[in-house]
């Protein structure tokens, strides 16, 4: 038996899929580096 991803113990936990948490993970990435901030980035 495997063990759960990262992922999947995140998504277990807000009651959501593995995919959803990547993609809102990598939206939180994504402003970090727009951000003009060199602190944010």
């Amino acid at each position: 038996m495997r063990e759960k991803t990262i992922y999947e113990k995140i998504a277990e936990k807000y009651n959501t899929t593995p995919e959803e948490i990547r993609r809102e993970m990598q939206i939180a990435i994504d402003a970090g580096f727009d951000n003009p901030d060199q602190a944010v980035q």
